[in-house]
């Protein structure tokens, strides 16, 4: 926190939300562009160079496991060197790999910019700014992350703008546009990350170490709080390999995360597949856009009131039968679109939101990074495999029908997994 804010800004909203709210428009950015966006590349780059969908949705699998290699290693790395260098070093990297893949002709050059646009996806965005605000966060961690969340949803209102680049100018110069763009405001977003509140005399959520200003009659009602600076309660990393609720997390997000990475590259394509225009599916994904902004927040509140292992057991739901309705649009059931929009727009809210805080909620934050990473490199697999066996599926059937059926089934075994999960017995520790 700059030393500024603190005098001039001493009984302003907490500094936290404004970290937050710089979270929002990152993820904004990023998903826009990199996530969603990448959709709109698919089928003008299969036709200009002649490539299968297969060998495109490889790209995507080398995204999913090179970030699932480095998830550990970009965890620690925000554990020991701090969010802001990290994420400084993530916007650089990201939009460097977007210049490059501009100037691809070989499916080597592009494997090899998905790489680096990998490579700056887990050094920044979401790696840096969910372990700080988990830091910054605790009785309103849902509330926090789903706001930050929220920036996805938001990033899909970008969707129809890329298309329009792409129109105007070609996938090739519309990548390097958006690399300049990224560079720009993704440093200056980043510039605002702190690690943890209480060097400047905070406690998680605002409060003060003696329970001053937390509008709190007694501040011993959240024993499990650390009471001083610099304590952190949580398992460390040996540790958390002896507990069995790791383990079923891991089988729970690689369920959930199977059928994500396949929405990412194969959302847009399957709408013009299923006979969609362009320009219908863009005004779709501005309303899918603006549904997730306010269901990402509404989840997080749900969950800091009502339980957020339960939103997070609900999600996996709503994901196996928003996967099945989104397998059977087409544009004379197009009230299928609209019930995939409301169901599994919950179910990827609750799943974000969830798998986020549930590390911190399960195992402390005292190593949520390098943790909240492992989950991410174990289940590497399904985010991989998947991309490659759609892309497979459309070469052989023409289509992406069976592919959605399946994936939706999958998914919704992560109630399985969740509901078998019980929470270990965290114990306050001073070491960092």
């Amino acid at each position: 926190m700059p030393d500024w804010w603190q005098r001039y800004h001493p009984n302003r909203l907490f500094y936290g939300w404004y970290i937050v709210l710089c979270g929002t428009g990152s993820h904004a950015l990023m998903f826009g562009i990199v996530i969603v966006g990448m959709g709109t590349f698919f089928e003008p780059m299969r036709k200009e160079l002649g490539w299968s969908a297969a060998a495109l949705g490889a790209g995507q699998s080398i995204k999913s496991a090179e970030s699932g290699l480095l998830s550990p290693v970009s965890g620690y790395l925000v554990d020991r060197f701090g969010p802001r260098r990290l994420a400084f070093t993530g916007v650089i990297v990201l939009s460097g790999g977007l210049a490059l893949m501009s100037t691809v002709h070989s499916l080597w050059l592009f494997y090899l910019s998905s790489v680096v646009i990998a490579l700056g996806q887990s050094l920044g965005g979401y790696t840096a700014f969910s372990i700080a605000i988990v830091r910054w966060f605790s009785r309103n961690r849902g509330k926090a992350i789903g706001l930050m969340n929220g920036g996805n949803g938001v990033g899909f209102f970008m969707a129809p703008l890329v298309a329009l680049l792409v129109t105007a100018l070609g996938w090739r110069d519309t990548l390097l546009v958006l690399s300049a763009v990224y560079l720009v405001v993704g440093l200056l977003l980043a510039a605002p990350l702190r690690a943890r509140p209480e060097p400047y005399g905070y406690l998680p959520d605002g409060d003060r170490p003696d329970g001053a200003e937390t509008g709190e009659a007694d501040a011993s009602s959240h024993p499990a709080r650390p009471r001083f600076a610099g304590a952190d309660p949580g398992v460390t990393v040996a540790e958390v390999f002896r507990i069995p609720a790791f383990y079923l997390m891991i089988l729970a997000y690689g369920s959930g995360v199977a059928l994500m990475s396949a929405s990412v590259v194969f959302q847009i394509p399957h709408l013009e597949n299923s006979g969609f225009s362009l320009k219908g599916i863009g005004l779709f994904l501005a309303v899918y856009g603006g549904l997730q902004v306010t269901l990402r927040f509404g989840v997080g509140w749900l969950g800091d009131s009502i339980g957020r292992r339960r939103i997070y057991l609900a999600s996996f739901l709503a994901l196996g039968l928003g996967s099945v309705a989104f397998a059977n649009v087409s544009p004379d059931r197009i009230w299928l679109l609209g019930l995939y929009a409301v169901i599994f727009g919950f179910g990827q809210a609750g799943f974000a939101m969830g798998a986020t805080t549930l590390i911190a909620d399960y195992f402390g934050t005292r190593r949520f990074g390098t943790i909240r990473g492992l989950t991410q490199s174990l289940a590497m697999p399904a985010s991989v495999l998947t991309p490659i066996l759609i892309g497979r599926s459309f070469d052989v059937f023409g289509d992406y029908h069976l592919a959605f059926l399946v994936l939706g089934a999958v998914s919704a075994t992560g109630i399985l997994w969740v509901g078998a999960v019980r929470r270990p017995v965290l114990t306050p520790s001073a070491r960092s």
